[in-house]
């Protein structure tokens, strides 16, 4: 890759309350990198981590992913909605119409969701859509489902607000050891699925680590058996990109069997299960990837892969302006990663 510049523009007060701003993990061991400063996190990857919630009310006999949702705007008698699984919702096969566009608010409905009419409940917002197509038959991405997915999981409880909040920190945040992990809930008491867990970058290290591990943590089974494997099996595949997709995983084609889950903004928890690595890269080395071509953003995974050189950092009205030089220089983690690829 050589040498390029490379400029970061960021708020200067949000750079003072990130507590870093990439996490890795070599093995066991979850490797910092970044600036360090006091109490602030990022939202990111919530669908898989809606994923891994119905994944523990699996574990416990309280859902089956071959059932129906059951959501009761589907309840009416000849609802076709009413035929769509929950295995459907989790591998973006329910046939929902719903336009993932985050830029034309006049045809996107994630907006709408999430800012507009849907905000009060955007689990209803997304469930009173009409079919576009049949149950399981047309893959099609839907941050909306994550939330009829998430009203699902309170169903299953018999709680909202506060109760689920309780439920989330119990079962996945808690032995994770996740302590920043701050989900946001709606009018409705459904937490936002498809958008809102605040966390460090550390504590979203943790839960690539938990996929890594098989879903199992210090010994407890916080996934049930195969409940990995399922997100990583291929489901359906994206027309507009050619990326394969699991049950709210995606998949990185290649026969290390990598699978991700992303953020808004191009945050990513990467798993390489051969390699035993996750990572999670967050908000300026992302800036820096929109540089690189898409091939080389694939393999370069890791902080500690460039050096910077010829660095000043300005901070004028609020907003800290950082400028630079990179020099790509494949660090041990890429490294593995090309000789693993080229065998």
């Amino acid at each position: 890759l050589g040498f390029m510049s490379f400029f970061v523009r960021a708020s200067a007060e949000a750079l003072k309350r990130h507590p870093d701003i990439n996490a890795s993990i070599d093995g066991d061991e979850i490797v910092y990198h970044g600036f360090q400063a006091e109490g602030y996190a990022l939202s990111e990857d919530t669908s898989a981590a809606a994923e891994a919630a119905i994944g523990t009310l699996v574990r416990d006999g309280r859902i089956d992913v071959a059932a129906p949702a059951d959501d009761p705007a589907w309840r009416s008698p000849g609802d076709p909605r009413a035929h769509i699984t929950i295995d459907q919702l989790l591998t973006m096969r329910s046939g929902l119409l719903f336009n993932e566009d985050y830029v034309d608010e006049h045809v996107s409905h994630v907006i709408e969701m999430l800012f507009g009419a849907g905000k009060p409940d955007a689990a209803a917002y997304a469930a009173a859509l009409p079919l576009e197509h049949e149950p399981g038959s047309v893959f099609s991405y839907s941050s909306g489902t994550s939330n009829i997915l998430s009203a699902v999981v309170a169903r299953a409880l018999g709680a909202r607000g506060d109760t689920y909040r309780e439920f989330l920190r119990r079962e996945l945040w808690g032995p994770l050891r996740m302590k920043s992990a701050d989900p946001r809930f709606d009018d409705a008491g459904h937490w936002i699925a498809s958008s809102f867990v605040f966390a460090t970058a550390q504590d979203f290290a943790r839960f690539g680590l938990l996929y890594l591990r098989d879903g199992v943590w210090d010994g407890q089974k916080i996934l049930p058996e195969g409940w990995v494997d399922y997100a990583r099996t291929h489901t359906g595949t994206d027309e507009e990109t050619g990326r394969g997709y699991g049950a709210h995983w995606w998949l990185i084609p290649g026969s290390l069997g990598i699978f991700r889950c992303s953020g808004y903004n191009g945050q990513r928890i990467i798993v390489v299960p051969p390699l035993g690595i996750g990572m999670d890269n967050l908000l300026i080395r992302n800036q820096v990837h929109r540089s690189l071509t898409v091939e080389s953003r694939e393999l370069l995974l890791a902080e500690h892969d460039f050096r910077f050189t010829n660095l000043s950092v300005r901070i004028r009205q609020g907003t800290v302006f950082v400028r630079g030089d990179i020099v790509a220089s494949p660090g041990l983690f890429t490294q593995k990663l090309i000789n693993a690829l080229r065998e």
